[in-house]
């Protein structure tokens, strides 16, 4: 499916596109991708893995204290609901010709860790064949992708956008875009801009792309998974 801006206001966003695929420019893509990939690395690694996953050895509610977010359905999001699950926070604008480049890739990753054949639902698949069920049945997946349009369109356009172009995930639309609490929280001055938050609420990594953030939730999920798995392993035996 191919995104086209909804307004031309950003010139620099209109060159951007014609960059992408460009040698020197796509090497240091990959460059900037892998080295914060392996400091994101040595950062988990770090860490005992019950205490980076399991959210009753978390210190405080993170970078999710005093933030609530209500989404274009109506949904509120805050630490009660967003704790104890991984975050990929996209901002973006439909004005904005980068951020609607990855479009695609979000809503490949979005099918893969939460949708009905993803890697969640394969991971729970295992997880009920040997007999150490980590999620129960009812609970919430453990992996939000939270869009924030930074547009100053009325609603009604945005959600128009939104259903022609088959996004899926949760939408919030600040009322002062730039001056929002959620942007000044994650220091954000530019589109297309994405935040990894971990179980724990942990601000873990930025601007990620293509196989370094798919690896980086993928981790960060299994980290997430291992003591409940163990949890339910001791009480089998």
């Amino acid at each position: 499916m191919v995104f086209s801006p909804l307004r031309r206001e950003d010139a620099a966003a209109r060159r951007l596109p014609a960059a992408v695929g460009r040698g020197p420019a796509r090497f240091r893509t990959f460059l900037a991708s892998a080295a914060a990939l392996a400091f994101l690395v040595l950062q988990l690694a770090s860490i005992p893995a019950s205490a980076a996953t399991t959210e009753s050895r978390c210190s405080g509610r993170g970078v999710w204290a005093e933030l609530e977010l209500e989404d274009l359905a109506g949904h509120r999001w805050g630490a009660e609901e967003l704790l104890g699950k991984v975050v990929l926070i996209d901002f973006w604008a439909t004005w904005c010709a980068p951020c609607l480049a990855q479009m695609p890739h979000l809503q490949a990753l979005h099918q893969r860790f939460q949708g009905p054949s993803g890697f969640i639902a394969k991971a729970e698949a295992e997880a009920r064949q040997e007999g150490t069920v980590t999620q129960q049945d009812g609970e919430e997946a453990p992996f939000v992708l939270l869009g924030i349009a930074l547009d100053e369109l009325p609603r009604r356009d945005l959600l128009s956008f939104l259903r022609r172009n088959d996004l899926r995930w949760p939408q919030v639309h600040p009322l002062r875009p730039w001056g929002s609490p959620v942007v000044k929280r994650f220091q954000v001055e530019a589109v297309p801009a994405t935040i990894v938050v971990d179980s724990c609420g942990r601000w873990v990594a930025r601007d990620l792309q293509g196989a370094a953030l798919e690896k980086t939730l993928e981790a960060l999920l299994r980290q997430r998974e291992e003591p409940r798995r163990e949890k339910k392993e001791e009480g089998v035996r």
